[in-house]
């Protein structure tokens, strides 16, 4: 029965809000899309500093430039076919479903349906041009469009219709099917692919035999559209695994698979999956938000749902942690310097390694020994902690490695090296998979668990440690437990890491130097779990678990239904690493009167300007209202800790310990406010990747550092450290 045309106005746009509304997913999917590139990329962009870095599909050190640009290209058509085919079935068969006026079947929708995704795939395309042709070259950039460009056209014309005829042979194929019984549909596939498509056909037909509004026409046949659908969506998993094969048989620092491309097929497979949903139960009036709130729930059931990080018995059981004061037993009679190195993603972990690596430099090169064997400890946190990580890591017998030239540091390139195509392939691939089938994770044939096997441990968190084992570290089976007993030896200094419980709010110190016991807002890991080590790489992840990019975790030692406590980001109780280190030394001044160093040096580094306060924002109404709270919370964590860490410092300063004076100096080394040479003060990354730009603002930074890098080996005793410390 043909549906009725609106009678006025009103209806007409009463009826064009309600295809508005059953569209949702498609059209949020295609705005993401197009904005992204706009909210990413320039100057001051709001989602600058977390997302521009998904456009830096290229890396200068590896071949294949061109491939980047060819996978880009083909995960964004495909997305964008996605987009169109959901919206399509909605369009064409929403007023069945819905009972509502059917749209229009007029040239100017249908030409709609076609052209408008593709500006999807064009903004992000032209996003990822605009960022990575300056590295990789036009004849990289139009070769590698065009090659996933004729894929994705090849694809969806000449394989379509060949895998249609597969699954439904001539004469019968590229018509609309018969009647929806289980046994009309094709046996005896002859390919793989072909028998999946059947698979899925036979599930298809099951559920909407029992909802058949929509999906089939009035002679009660199911509309080919759909299995058009079903086949595209086949070809979007199909995608999804031949990315999965080719990103595990890469190696090296960069990714042959770029992050936008995970990117881009992750928003493929939830328009999917949302859309799906929405056109299933929306007749019920059932929304997929409440669907999703559900099932989310009932998967949390399982304990498996949860995010673990790994930890190894100890043989020998608990061992004692090393003392402050056994530390400044090291340095008794010269001079030694403490390390505070602040979060902030990646930028921190590259501007910690930078100064800490330079001023190692800087001391081979005015004829010193001293500044690496006077480093005693470092506190770190968040982003900070990494490139710490790297830092400690590079010491062998007691010493960093000296290198002609600065950026010939391998701690310097590990700590800039990206590792965000690891957390979006984490995020993508066993994120989520196991939040949709959680009991899963536990399950293991080659261990022969159901419930506590080695992938418990497996997601974004978890690859994000694996891409910090790079290439010329020691970091692949290096532990807590391991770089203690080198910290007590004087072969490496001692490092803090600092994470905060989730449930109590309280720092959790994952350590290689520690205090006689745990007092009310700190706790030791090796006090905490005596029985338990961990790898220094998991030690860093859990101090710099930034908020969605890894996952809050918990120890898994006594099983999955052995309730522990979740550690995230350090950042949360102190984002400087002052609080641990004022303690720490001033446990280890208290409890030493005689084996002491003759000064000491609390050396700052902070990888973002803290600079001026901000400016009235001029808010009002009801909507301020709303944010304020969570904005004044934001306000004061940052002015809060700032000003606890400096009077944390001038009090550690001031205070009499028994014993010898040690005059304890600070230092404060900041990545300065404003350092391009053009004026473009971009925000710094707080994600997983830099860069180019990102990296030439780090040596520049450094460059302008003269005066704290002078200071610095004066403290140490270099004479001529004015003259062999220039610009």
């Amino acid at each position: 029965m043909p549906a009725r045309p609106p009678s006025n106005e009103f209806d007409r746009v009463w009826n064009g809000l309600t295809y508005v509304y059953l569209l949702r997913v498609p059209l949020l999917a295609w705005a993401l899309l197009v904005a992204l590139p706009i909210l990413a990329l320039p100057s001051q962009a709001p989602l600058g500093s977390l997302c521009r870095g998904l456009f830096d599909i290229v890396d200068p050190q590896t071949g294949g430039r061109f491939l980047s640009f060819a996978f880009v290209t083909l995960a964004g058509l495909m997305t964008a076919a996605t987009i169109a085919v959901t919206a399509r079935l909605v369009i064409r068969d929403g007023g069945a479903r819905f009972d509502i006026v059917e749209a229009p079947n007029s040239d100017g929708i249908n030409l709609a349906i076609r052209v408008v995704p593709l500006l999807a795939p064009l903004s992000i395309i032209a996003g990822a041009w605009w960022l990575s042709v300056p590295v990789a070259g036009w004849t990289s950039a139009i070769v590698g469009t065009f090659l996933g460009t004729a894929v994705f056209l090849v694809l969806m014309t000449t394989f379509h219709a060949w895998f249609w005829d597969q699954v439904f042979p001539p004469p019968t194929g590229r018509r609309a099917l018969g009647p929806i019984e289980l046994g009309n549909l094709p046996e005896g596939a002859r390919k793989a692919l072909a028998a999946t498509a059947t698979f899925l056909l036979r599930i298809f037909a099951f559920v909407i035999e029992r909802t058949p509004q929509g999906f089939v026409g009035p002679d009660g046949r199911l509309w080919a559209r759909h299995v058009f659908a079903l086949f595209q969506l086949l070809f979007s998993l199909a995608l999804y695994a031949l990315l999965a094969l080719v990103k595990s048989g890469t190696s090296g620092t960069a990714p042959r698979v770029p992050t936008l491309c995970i990117v881009l097929i992750l928003v493929m497979l939830l328009c999917w999956g949302l859309a799906g949903l929405s056109f299933l139960f929306d007749r019920y009036r059932v929304p997929i938000l409440s669907l999703l709130l559900v099932y989310g729930w009932l998967m949390s059931v399982f304990p498996q749902s949860d995010h673990f990080f790994q930890s190894y018995p100890r043989p020998t059981g608990p061992v004692a942690s090393v003392s402050a004061a056994q530390m400044l037993e090291k340095r008794m009679g010269s001079p030694a310097i403490v390390v505070a190195a602040s979060g902030g993603g990646i930028q921190a972990a590259a501007w910690t390694a930078r100064v800490l690596a330079g001023l190692k430099h800087d001391a081979d090169g005015c004829g010193s020994d001293q500044f690496d064997r006077a480093m005693l400890a470092i506190s770190a946190v968040s982003g900070g902690a990494v490139g710490a990580m790297f830092v400690v890591d590079s010491y062998e017998g007691g010493r960093m490695p000296a290198v002609p030239a600065l950026d010939d540091s391998v701690t310097v390139k590990a700590a800039e090296a990206s590792s965000l195509d690891e957390v979006a392939w984490g995020v993508a691939y066993p994120d989520l998979v196991f939040n949709l089938v959680p009991f899963v994770k536990g399950v293991s044939l080659a261990h022969w668990s159901l419930v506590n096997g080695p992938n418990l441990v497996v997601d974004r968190g978890w690859a994000l440690e694996n891409t910090w084992k790079r290439e010329g570290t020691r970091l692949e089976s290096a532990t807590l437990d391991q770089w203690r007993g080198e910290a007590l030896s004087g072969v490496r200094p001692a490092v803090i890491f600092n994470g905060t419980i989730a449930e109590t709010g309280e720092r959790m110190l994952l350590a290689t130097t520690g205090f006689d016991r745990n007092e009310h807002g700190r706790r030791d890991f090796v006090r905490e779990y005596p029985e338990s080590d961990v790898p220094v790489t998991t030690a860093a992840r859990l101090s710099a678990t930034f908020p969605w990019v890894s996952p809050p975790a918990r120890i898994l030692r006594h099983g999955i239904f052995s309730d522990e406590y979740h550690l995230v980001d350090g950042g949360y109780y102190d984002n400087y690493g002052t609080a641990t280190l004022v303690e720490w030394l001033n446990d280890g001044l208290r409890a030493s009167t005689a084996a002491r160093p003759t000064k000491m040096l609390l050396l700052q580094i902070r990888s973002s300007p803290t600079g001026a306060p901000a400016e009235p924002a001029g808010g009002r109404g009801w909507t301020y209202e709303v944010t304020q709270p969570l904005e004044t919370l934001l306000a004061v964590r940052d002015t809060g800790q700032l000003s606890h860490s400096d009077i944390d410092v001038d009090i550690l300063q001031r205070e009499v310990y028994p014993g010898p004076r040690v005059p304890i100096e600070t230092r404060v080394i900041e990545f300065p406010s404003a350092i391009a040479a053009d004026g473009d003060d971009e925000t710094p990354p707080l994600s997983w990747h830099l860069t180019p730009r990102d990296r030439a603002q780090l040596r520049k930074a450094w460059s302008l550092k003269i005066a704290d890098r002078r200071f610095v080996q004066s403290f140490l005793g270099v004479v001529n450290a004015d003259s062999c410390i220039v610009p």
